[in-house]
Formats: structure tokens, sequence, C-alpha cells
């Protein structure tokens, strides 16, 4: 089956979810706006796989949203840290979560995933 691309779409939404690509994306921005920087952080803070993350921080580091830089500690591991192009989609995430709290939730304030309430709870210092 042919995917179809959005690259040259009229409408911005559009490109921009061809850039987003897939719901790790942003997950892993989040992580990255946290102050995660490092490939085994974000494969223990998220649970995913290491090929699919490996495979999708790649990718933001060819879009231009992360960028590779040697360890800040001196050892000999390499960081991803976000570019102003991944800075920039701060708004976008704090307004999914400020949507995710406000519709998803119910009235008590508790999640039906107890496993997600500590991103949340992260997330809401990043304003």
């Amino acid at each position: 089956m042919h995917r179809t691309t959005f690259t040259d779409a009229a409408c911005p939404v559009a490109r921009s979810l061809e850039q987003i690509g897939d719901r790790w994306t942003l997950l892993i921005v989040r992580e990255a706006l946290d102050g995660v920087s490092r490939l085994g952080e974000f494969h223990r803070n998220l649970r995913l796989g290491r090929n699919v993350l490996s495979a999708r921080l790649s990718k933001l580091v060819s879009l231009g949203m992360l960028r590779m830089q040697p360890a800040s500690d001196g050892s000999p591991y390499r960081e991803y840290v976000l570019t102003e192009k991944g800075e920039s989609l701060r708004p976008v995430i704090l307004a999914l979560h400020r949507w995710g709290e406000e519709d998803l939730f119910s009235s008590d304030g508790q999640s039906p995933h107890p496993e997600t309430q500590g991103g949340a709870r992260r997330l809401a210092g990043l304003k």
C-alpha cells in the first residue's frame, strides 16, 4: 500500500503532520524538553524499542529538530539536543497537554493510565 505524502500540501497542518510523522515524535520532543538527552534515558522513559527509537531520533536529527553533540560530561557518549526548530514545538506539546488534561481525564483528575501521570507532572513545568 502506498502512503500519501503531505510534503507539498497547501495546508500547513498537513505539512506539519508530514514532519511529525507519528506519535513517538512528540513524545521524544516532550522528553527532550524535559532535559532528556541520551538514548538510554529516552528508552527508559518511553519504553520504546531501541530500533524504533533510533529511527525516530535519526529522523528528528535529519529534519533539524534535534542535533547530536558530544556528551556534556566528557564521556564518550553522544547527546541529543533540541534545536530552535525542535524547541518551537513547545507550545504545540503544551497545547496537547492542556487539551488532554481538560478533555481526557476524569473530573477527579485521575488518569485512566496512572503511569502517564509522571510525564504530565513534568510537562506542567515546561511553560
